[in-house]
Order: C-alpha cells, then structure tokens, then sequence
C-alpha cells in the first residue's frame, strides 16, 4: 500500500460536521492524530484538526498515484529493489571489501559506509549487526593505556543501544581486559555482552612470551554467561587439570561435539599438567607436542 492509499483511507472532516460532534468524540480524533487535546475548548479542538487535515491534503497533493517507486513489488525492471536482493548487494560488497582487504591499518574506513546504512531503518540495523559478528579487541602495551578504560570501551560499545555490536559470535580478547570486564559488570551487564558468543578466543600478555592463567571466577563466568560457547581457545594461557575437567563438564557438547585438548606448555610439571583448549572438533583427548 502507498503512502497516498493509506492518506486517502483517513475520513476528511468540515467544520460543520465537527461542530455535531461531542468534546469526547474530537478527544479522540486528536488522539488519533496525536496532536494536543489537554485542557482544549472545543471550538479550540476543531481548528486544529481542520488545521491537521489541511496538512494531509497538501501531502497528498505532492504524491502520485502510480509511482513506480512505491511499486517495486510488482516485480518491474524500473521499480525499486526488494528488500532481500538489497540485503544481498550488501553482503557481497561487505565480503568484497572486508574479508578480501589486507590492509588492517585502513579497515577502519571500510566499515564506515557500512555504519552509515545501519542508521536507515530497523531492518537495516538489523543486518549490518550480523556481520560484525567477529570482533577482536587486544591490550596493546605500545600504547600504554590503562585496561580498566580499555575494559570499559568495550562494555560501552557493546552495551550502547545504538551500537552495531549487538551479535558477536566469535570473539577474541585479552584475558586482561576480559577480567576486568568480569570483575566490573553486572550480571545483566555480562550476559547481553556474551550470551551470544560461540567461539571465544582468550590471549594473554600481548607482547610477551610467558603464559598466563584464569582466575576460578573467570573459567565460572564462561560457564555462566556463554551457554552458546561451541569452542574455546587459550592463547599462551596455562590450564590445569582440575580446571580443564571444569569446563569439559560444563560446556563440552554431548558425543559428537567434543574438544581437542592441546598441551602447549612444554615447562609444565607432572604433578600440574597445563593445558590448552585448542579448537572444537569430533573427538576429546590430549595431544602431547
């Protein structure tokens, strides 16, 4: 239906008949058109719904009654595209120049025009959230920032309404800034940041080789607020048996949805084997290099 059919559908009112009516009866016309009624007169009443319908009449003056453009469903060459093709030109020119740009220092400009889109319609919005599903967000000790504001950059963007980051289904993180996101959220707070991740990347000191380790809360939070997590890197992150029998209990999916278990620390002891969750796979037993 066009924008001039459903004008044309509204009932056009003259004074005359608005003056038969009762108070209660123009009440509810001016609330129809949403306009203000509080405490009006009803000679008051009448003028601004005459004033009302004079604005529509000179709407409807400036709409054509065969538009192509608002006829695209017919299915001709020269009307507009549906919704869905739209969505697919979208999705090709995102893979085209987001997953095929190499060059990482100027990506950000590439997500811009994207951005942009997502400010058009709901429907819109809806679509440009479900491709920035994979993020990465690493503690870069060059720049000597502190993590807690790191930590509360991230919660924010993803947290804010008008933010894209609304269905991150792979991400990687900083177990640093991961941390300090569990010790200084709520629990409301965590479960809309990651009740959609699947595949959750952990990375310890950037820049540094030594590894690392998870408090007990964290490995509890994962378990707690990621029930979609299908698998679980740690990147230079010791784990220990105890820990690693945890989580296996709590996440790994039923028979053919087992975890490889990597052994990555070559220093570990024996009384204190360490691991590493490597990848999501068909089977579940430790590899040893």
């Amino acid at each position: 239906m066009t924008t001039k059919e459903i004008l044309d559908k509204q009932q056009i009112y003259n004074r005359d008949e608005l003056k038969k009516l009762k108070r209660d009866e123009l009440v509810s016309l001016m609330v129809k058109y949403s306009l203000k009624h509080n405490k009006l007169k009803k000679d008051v009443l009448i003028d601004s719904i005459l004033e009302y319908q004079e604005h529509i009449n000179d709407i409807k003056s400036t709409l054509v009654t065969d538009n192509s453009i608002e006829q695209y469903h017919r299915g001709t060459v020269e009307y507009r595209l549906p919704t869905l093709i739209i969505y697919r030109i979208i999705r090709d020119l995102w893979h085209e120049d987001i997953d095929f740009w190499l060059d990482f220092d100027h990506l950000r400009n590439k997500y811009r025009w994207l951005l942009s889109i997502s400010l058009v319609s709901r429907e819109f919005f809806k679509l440009i959230s479900s491709l920035f599903s994979r993020i990465k967000y690493f503690h870069q000790k060059s720049k000597k920032q502190p993590i807690s504001l790191l930590a509360q950059q991230f919660k924010k963007s993803v947290l804010n309404p008008h933010s894209v980051l609304k269905n991150i289904s792979d991400l990687t993180l900083s177990s640093e800034i991961f941390n300090e996101i569990i010790k200084k959220s709520s629990s409301i707070e965590l479960g809309l940041i990651f009740n959609n991740v699947r595949h959750l990347c952990l990375v310890a000191n950037s820049g540094e080789f030594k590894f690392g380790t998870l408090t007990t809360q964290q490995y509890k939070s994962i378990v707690q607020y990621m029930p979609n997590i299908e698998s679980l890197t740690l990147n230079q992150i010791s784990i220990t048996n105890l820990e690693r029998s945890f989580i296996q209990e709590y996440t790994v999916r039923p028979a053919s949805d087992h975890h490889i278990w990597h052994w990555k620390n070559q220093f570990a002891t024996n009384s204190d084997v360490q691991w590493t969750l490597y990848e999501f796979h068909q089977t579940c037993y430790p590899k040893y290099y």
